[in-house]
């Protein structure tokens, strides 16, 4: 479509994936919102919180944000606002892009369908259900239907999409691997920003940092990581472990540091907007996540050149540097192998931008914000 003067009338989509919590989908989709041509493309928002992360930058930007009521909490209001939303606004679209951890709740793409949004696009970010089994009978339903409603079928990776979407959607020709990004630039070393935040946390320029980025749940087995510190500890007593992230198991966590005794080694930063320097301040990423899809965390503690121990319940293609150690799980039974990787990864260094070959590459946010911002404008 034109304008009088000839130039191309700018687009805009509707995103679902904003929560309140800072986390790898909220990183990813403002990765990519920083980087489109918002003169020609324009992102606004569906959430069913009163206040999402990032909620200055969007409006700075330019987008707008639906807020509405959860559809746990009040289901009736919740139908009745989001009805109105694509009653109102749906011929202000071009596309909406949905992105789900699961298939649990698929009405925002089934109101546009209903609505005719012409690109429909829903995109993986999971590998396994997280919620309880009514979510998950939810999910196996809704596996069944979502070809009605979506267009097209993204995914973080092949191997979460087995479970996400059942291996038939991945052989249509629009499914689509988008790989999660991050933008590197973001998180080069940086020698006086890990000086200046050692010193703000009382962190000896000797003592070994370990760094876990990820908000408190099971997905991300926080108990096992401080059972393998609790060891690490009496291999490496000046050492420390930086916890960066909310959420619900916290109180638990926090009893399990006290029994484990390392309450005095232990940090837990809560959810911090300078995460990108977080990174700086540490020696060690270690994330022994029970699974993953594609873990934003993991790309920018590899951005950061970051040695890194991690668990195989991360897929094969998130190890992309060299200094990267993927260990099995074992049902959260072999913390001594966890530890003596832990040593080792305590000894390697700090890759620096030659060596690091997630600069430039497919997880690189340019890349991949440059073909999102192509298929809507399309």
């Amino acid at each position: 479509m034109t304008d009088l003067c000839g130039e191309m009338a700018m687009k805009r989509v509707l995103v679902f994936g904003m929560s309140g919590n800072r986390g790898g989908i909220e990183a990813f989709l403002m990765n990519t919102y920083s980087l489109i041509d918002r003169s020609r493309l324009q992102f606004d928002f569906i959430a069913n919180e009163p206040q999402i992360s990032y909620e200055d930058e969007i409006n700075e930007y330019g987008g707008r944000i639906y807020h509405i009521p959860k559809r746990s909490q009040d289901p009736i209001t919740y139908k009745r606002a989001l009805e109105n939303i694509f009653k109102e606004h749906s011929s202000e679209y071009a596309g909406i892009w949905a992105n789900l951890v699961s298939l649990a709740n698929i009405d925002y793409l089934i109101e546009a369908y209903k609505h005719g949004i012409p690109k429909r696009v829903v995109h993986c970010h999971n590998a396994k259900n997280m919620d309880g089994k009514i979510r998950g009978a939810l999910h196996v339903l809704n596996r069944s239907r979502i070809q009605k409603y979506a267009t097209d079928f993204w995914t973080c990776s092949d191997k979460a999409s087995e479970w996400f979407y059942g291996k038939k959607i991945m052989e249509y020709d629009s499914y689509r691997l988008i790989n999660n990004s991050v933008d590197s630039k973001k998180y080069l070393f940086n020698k006086e920003k890990r000086e200046t935040l050692r010193n703000q946390f009382g962190i000896g320029s000797d003592e070994i940092v370990l760094g876990n980025v990820g908000r408190f749940h099971p997905q991300k087995n926080h108990h096992f990581l401080i059972d393998v510190y609790r060891a690490y500890v009496d291999k490496v007593p000046n050492s420390r472990l930086l916890l960066i992230g909310k959420g619900d198991d916290r109180p638990a966590i926090e009893q399990h540091i006290r029994q484990a005794g390392v309450e005095d080694k232990v940090l837990i930063l809560g959810e911090r907007k300078d995460v990108a320097d977080l990174y700086q301040a540490m020696d060690v990423f270690v994330f022994p996540s029970r699974y993953e899809g594609m873990s934003i965390a993991l790309l920018e503690a590899q951005a950061s050149g970051l040695p890194s121990v991690i668990s195989t319940g991360n897929p094969p293609e998130s190890k992309i540097n060299s200094n990267v150690q993927r260990l099995p799980l074992e049902e959260n039974k072999n913390v001594s192998d966890w530890v003596a990787a832990l040593l080792r990864a305590s000894s390697m260094k700090r890759l620096d931008q030659k060596e690091n070959n997630l600069i430039g590459s497919e997880y690189d946010t340019n890349m991949q914000g440059a073909y999102i911002q192509e298929f809507f404008l399309s």
